[in-house]
């Protein structure tokens, strides 16, 4: 077991909302079960939740339909929950990071690479696939499934993320624009999903070297064709989107570690 330090950083947001459509009014206490256990299993330096914006975030000015697709009539427990959420973390003196204008998972990327960078190991308690972009091998996991005890549950690190996918976390952000995200409501390229694009990413690093040399890709030439003109296009955008931010203006609490 490793002696560097580590940080929790809790995606809160996905926490409560995956909690409360499952359990209703039960959400907190399970959450504040698990969280307890996380506690003692872990030992954790520091232990992050990290909120979504009150509003929009900086990708709604990139593509105004960015997650238009989800429904607004949330159940009143959600509210509740983070109340209760955010009073569990005072008790235990964790702390809550909401930015304007950044997602949850921008913030826990830009912990990740502040604590990566100082020497430290963070783990973080999500099962947003975005995240999965952040996994450096050794030094940040991501727990993938949330159960009562911590002990019990599965996590993805670097290895097994590229053993199940063979995607790398350094290019799951491309893969992901190139595939498409309907949960967040934008697509990727016509034709192309995750069959053809792990066909890509096993023979290229980066979609751009595929371009210099796309004959290499045994992929039917219409899908080729598609490719090039999602280039020409959404591309650029698709990326935006999928690309989690490491540079979110944090509290000052945390300039010390940015320093």
């Amino acid at each position: 077991m490793t002696s560097m330090p580590l940080w929790l950083l809790v995606d809160a947001s996905n926490m409560v909302y995956r909690d409360v459509f499952a359990a209703g009014g039960y959400a907190i206490r399970n959450i504040q079960r698990r969280m307890d256990a996380a506690r003692l299993e872990f030992e954790p330096e520091r232990i992050v939740f990290a909120m979504d914006p009150a509003g929009k975030s900086f990708r709604h000015s990139i593509e105004s339909t960015y997650k238009a697709n989800r429904k607004d009539d949330r159940p009143p427990e959600i509210g509740i929950t983070f109340d209760k959420l955010r009073g569990y973390a005072i008790e235990n003196a964790d702390e809550v990071v909401q930015v304007d204008g950044f997602e949850a998972d921008d913030i826990i990327a830009t912990l990740a690479r502040i604590a990566q960078e100082g020497g430290r190991r963070a783990c973080v308690v999500s099962s947003d696939k975005d995240v999965r972009q952040c996994l450096v091998d050794g030094r940040v996991s991501q727990s993938v499934k949330m159960p009562v005890r911590v002990r019990d549950s599965e996590y993805m690190t670097a290895a097994t993320l590229f053993y199940e996918t063979g995607i790398r976390p350094d290019q799951w952000a491309e893969y992901q624009a190139v595939v498409g995200d309907k949960a967040d409501g934008y697509g990727g390229c016509e034709g192309i999903g995750p069959r053809f694009a792990r066909m890509i990413f096993e023979q290229f690093d980066t979609l751009d070297d595929y371009f210099k040399n796309p004959l290499a890709v045994k992929i039917p030439k219409s899908r080729q064709q598609e490719l090039f003109r999602f280039r020409r296009g959404p591309l650029a955008k698709s990326k935006q989107l999928a690309t989690l931010r490491t540079d979110v203006p944090l509290p000052a609490s945390w300039l010390e570690f940015a320093a």
